[in-house]
């Protein structure tokens, strides 16, 4: 059975924009981060993953396991910023790559939703409904293993819109690298 490992990409839109000011609004030249640490963090509970950096991974894996990446913005200010993964693709040419082209795969999914329109209330236990929605997130599947004793990187580059208010500010990218090592 094939295993999965599950990574939140946590995307800091408001000091983006307080950074950045403007952004590109064409998503195949998205705004750059060199830097992409002081605007993303990315989190797991899977033992098989280092998290080097917000641009690298290093991950044990086996063939047809798969690493899936779903995004969240979460904003410390006034929540007036959004972010959502619009493309992910791989660097440099297909014949050496160990994984399978980044794919987008719908899921749904329950989460907790406040009740009481009344959002400053104190009352404890906080009545909540689940509500089912619908979302996706990216996947690249292990297709063949590196030679013993090797540890290869692979390249990608994620491209996320930055929404207002649900309007499209504008796209930003970052680089990644992935290391992949024997389970």
């Amino acid at each position: 059975m094939s295993d999965v490992i599950d990574i939140l990409v946590d995307i800091d839109a408001d000091s983006i924009m307080r950074d950045y000011h403007t952004i590109s609004q064409d998503v195949d030249k998205p705004t750059y981060l060199p830097y992409p640490d002081n605007y993303i963090e990315m989190l797991t509970r899977s033992q098989d993953i280092e998290l080097l950096l917000s641009s690298q991974l290093k991950v044990k894996l086996d063939l047809s396991d798969s690493i899936r990446w779903r995004e969240v913005a979460l904003t410390t200010t006034n929540l007036k910023y959004s972010s959502a993964i619009s493309k992910c693709y791989r660097m440099g040419s297909s014949e050496s790559h160990f994984f399978d082209m980044p794919d987008a795969k719908p899921v749904n999914f329950n989460y907790a939703k406040m009740v009481a329109d009344n959002t400053t209330s104190t009352l404890y236990p906080i009545a909540v409904m689940p509500q089912e929605a619908r979302s996706y997130y990216i996947e690249l599947e292990v297709k063949r293993m590196p030679p013993a004793q090797s540890t290869p990187w692979e390249h990608y580059t994620f491209v996320v819109g930055i929404y207002r208010n649900g309007n499209l500010t504008g796209y930003i990218s970052w680089n990644m690298a992935i290391v992949l090592d024997h389970r």
